[in-house]
């Protein structure tokens, strides 16, 4: 991912008011860059998990911070399901920001967003309790 896209991901978190953890917003955009790989699980294929980012891209500012949990957070469930909770709920904002005016439109993209963050409890775990970055310098880029 490159530090532009990163930059207008970071302006839509910011913008739709989404919940992010602390040590989120002093991560440069470099290291944010290095974490980020789209939507999807690690176990799909770089090429299956672009195409199904290209098409859910209204979700990736939700994604990018639960990137950041997958690495910076402490390996535990209880901080596993918090990130899941944490991307439903800010599915839903973003959701309400978009659609507030149109009620169909808001729980078809808040209810997708949710789903999303029920797979990933359901089949994320595995991947959480082992993400690190690839020079696993994690202390140091968080700050």
């Amino acid at each position: 991912m490159n530090n532009e896209r990163i930059d207008e991901l970071l302006t839509l978190i910011r913008a739709d008011g989404l919940s992010r953890p602390t040590g989120f917003d002093q991560t440069p955009p470099d290291t944010l860059a290095r974490i980020y790989n789209g939507i999807g699980p690690e176990h799909w294929s770089p090429r299956y998990r672009e195409f199904v980012t290209r098409a859910l891209t209204r979700y990736e500012p939700e994604a990018l911070i639960h990137d950041w949990e997958f690495i910076f957070q402490p390996k535990t469930y209880l901080t596993f399901t918090l990130a899941n909770l944490r991307f439903a709920c800010n599915a839903i904002i973003a959701a309400w920001r978009a659609h507030h005016v149109a009620a169909k439109l808001f729980w078809a993209d808040a209810g997708f967003g949710v789903a999303c963050a029920f797979f990933c409890q359901l089949g994320g775990w595995q991947a959480y309790k082992t993400g690190k970055l690839p020079d696993n310098k994690q202390q140091e880029d968080a700050k």
